[in-house]
């Protein structure tokens, strides 16, 4: 009943705890609860009230808590609680440990008593009703299906982030990756449509009951293959997503010494969940983040020029050096915007100058950098070096 994708599980653990001890101790013994979890006390006492006039709606686990609630509520003796926050491990946190390790293994399943409906609310208070509280409780008894298409995106990105990190991430993470606060609003735009599969393209004008002409549009004109977003965005024969995958590895090269992963759509919208580590094997925080921003600012660069090749140009190519230069110019505004970030004025929303390093350093972003005591003064600048090649033609 408290088993859900929006659940948390460290604090579903101490919540059944507390539930699992009730039940054992019986409605008349005292109970004195100790527990380092200071979130589940506050929502157990001081918090209570509000969550129920809000019918839970903000709550993560909100079915186990209105359990344990009502559950406490039957308990006819006193029961306290101990925030441990703080303070050194006891011997009886080590053996409840202990416990807990016995416990995984016991594979039986766990039938838990009813609680009588009168000792929990449900609903929502009138009284305390907004439009944010309805819309979030409606939200809440709707049936979600999982779309097929949003479904096959998602086991590409899994599996990719699993294949290059050892590790499973759930589909909660990757969406809170998609919106992480490194990506403008356009971009994260583009990254949500782009795991939905939702853009255009591809076997969507591959239908019988579609126009023979619109049907064209399925094909890639330039050699022919299934016009899918991840052929647009790593595969594609014209000029543009090659040329760009290229800078970037040799940007990756000249950083790390390593080569650059080869790129299809799990992988770029795995991007903002990845980690890559360092030549010691641990996880770097700058390379992950520069992965991070070149990655996803590379593949939204592509479908933009796609688009405007496409739409404006009548599908006429791009020239190499056009591409190469506007690459250039918007990797370094990119690059740029994270100096604008270190001003202190900011606040909250600036960025440390000690990551902002850690992401640019060693790639030809900085113009000039020096330090003066605890402050850097920095020209802010775009990728400097451009090669004879990309400056041919220009008069």
């Amino acid at each position: 009943m408290w088993v859900g994708k929006e659940n948390d599980p460290k604090r579903g653990s101490d919540l059944l705890a507390i539930l699992l001890t009730s039940i054992k101790a019986g409605t008349r013994t005292p109970l004195i609860i100790n527990t380092r979890a200071g979130d589940v006390i506050a929502s157990l006492t001081d918090e209570l009230k509000e969550k129920e006039d809000s019918g839970f709606v903000n709550s993560t686990n909100s079915g186990l808590l209105r359990t344990v609630v009502g559950r406490l509520r039957m308990h006819a003796a006193p029961v306290s609680f101990m925030d441990l926050d703080g303070s050194q491990v006891s011997v009886l946190e080590r053996k409840a440990a202990s416990l807990a390790k016995g416990a995984i293994r016991n594979e039986r399943p766990m039938v838990l008593p009813p609680i009588p409906t009168e000792l929990h609310l449900t609903g929502v208070k009138l009284s305390k009703i907004t439009q944010s509280i309805a819309y979030r409780n409606i939200i809440k008894l709707r049936c979600v299906h999982d779309r097929p298409r949003t479904e096959k995106v998602m086991e590409k990105i899994i599996r990719r982030v699993k294949e290059a990190n050892s590790r499973s991430p759930s589909r909660k993470q990757v969406w809170s990756s998609l919106r992480s606060k490194d990506f403008s609003k356009p971009l994260r735009i583009f990254l949500w449509k782009c795991a939905h599969d939702a853009y255009k393209v591809g076997m969507y004008w591959d239908k019988q009951s579609m126009d023979p002409i619109l049907r064209e549009r399925s094909r890639c004109k330039h050699d022919g293959e299934i016009n899918s977003m991840e052929h647009i965005l790593t595969k594609c024969e014209c000029v543009g997503q090659e040329l760009v995958w290229e800078s970037i590895r040799n940007m990756w090269k000249n950083r790390t010494n390593v080569m650059f992963p080869e790129q299809c759509m799990g992988s770029i919208l795995g991007s903002p969940i990845s980690v890559i580590k360092d030549e010691d094997g641990r996880p770097s925080q700058g390379l992950t983040r520069l992965y991070r921003l070149v990655v996803t600012e590379a593949a939204s660069f592509v479908w933009a020029i796609r688009c405007e090749r496409v739409i404006r140009n009548g599908d006429e190519p791009h020239c190499r050096v056009e591409v190469a230069n506007r690459w250039t110019a918007a990797l370094g505004r990119r690059a740029e915007l994270d100096f604008k970030l270190m001003n202190r004025k900011l606040g909250k929303k600036s960025i440390p100058i000690s990551q902002v390093l850690d992401t640019w350093i060693g790639t030809c972003v900085i113009n000039t950098s020096k330090w003066q005591g605890s402050q850097m003064v920095t020209s802010c600048g775009v990728l400097v070096g451009s090669s004879q090649d990309s400056r041919a033609g220009i008069g």
